[in-house]
């Protein structure tokens, strides 16, 4: 189910609309558009590891992501849209658990979302096939790749569209079916929250906090069915 998501013509865009306006232009040497689509799949690792719930493997691929942040040139009006990313990146070292994971995952997602909203980045979407409703897993991580696009691309129809797919998602009955025991009932506690919760953020904080929820949840059930 995989997707990519994918920013276009990100010099052209920058550079003649700051040209127009008689403001800085893009630098001699900006971020490539194949860069810019390794930065997606970087974050987009950071999401999947974070809803496994590998920590370490969510510091590794954070680690990476900065150094290659720093590395890079980007547009001069960028500047504190790429601070603030740096800045969210620069905590992984500290992240130990599920929980830290997701939120730092849904801090990262917000902060793209943010850089390409405050700084016009078109980007192209590649969206995940619908699965068939029977296979009710299938359709959770479907529901969850859309809140996904809906935070880091921004897109409002992808985040409504992951909203409504994930709170009919699974049922408790469903868990059921997962054999997760003991775990049953927090488990199914968390995700009609989780539900609920995606279902009314309407904005970037909320559904930064709402995506957070989700991985932690994603993560607390892939481990009690471990």
């Amino acid at each position: 189910m995989a997707h990519r998501t994918l920013p276009v013509a990100l010099l052209l865009v920058c550079s003649c609309a700051h040209e127009e306006r008689g403001e800085v232009q893009a630098p001699a040497q900006p971020l490539s558009a194949a860069s810019m689509e390794r930065h997606f799949e970087e974050a987009d690792a950071m999401r999947a590891a974070a809803v496994r719930g590998e920590a370490d493997t969510v510091r590794e691929v954070a680690t990476a992501f900065a150094a290659r942040i720093s590395e890079s040139t980007y547009p001069q009006p960028w500047g504190p849209s790429v601070q603030r990313l740096e800045t969210v990146l620069a905590r992984a070292s500290t992240v130990e658990g599920a929980a830290q994971s997701a939120g730092l995952v849904a801090e990262v997602g917000a902060s793209c979302g943010g850089c390409h909203a405050d700084n016009d980045v078109p980007v192209a979407v590649d969206w995940p096939s619908e699965p068939s409703p029977e296979h009710r897993m299938d359709t959770f991580a479907y529901a969850t790749e859309l809140l996904w696009l809906g935070l880091i691309v921004p897109s409002d129809a992808a985040w409504e569209r992951g909203a409504q797919a994930y709170h009919a998602a699974l049922s408790c009955e469903d868990f059921e079916a997962v054999s997760l025991g003991p775990h049953h009932v927090s488990l199914c506690s968390s995700v009609k929250a989780t539900g609920a919760s995606v279902v009314t953020a309407n904005d970037a904080a909320g559904r930064q906090r709402a995506f957070a929820d989700v991985v932690s949840t994603c993560a607390g059930c892939h481990g009690a069915a471990d």
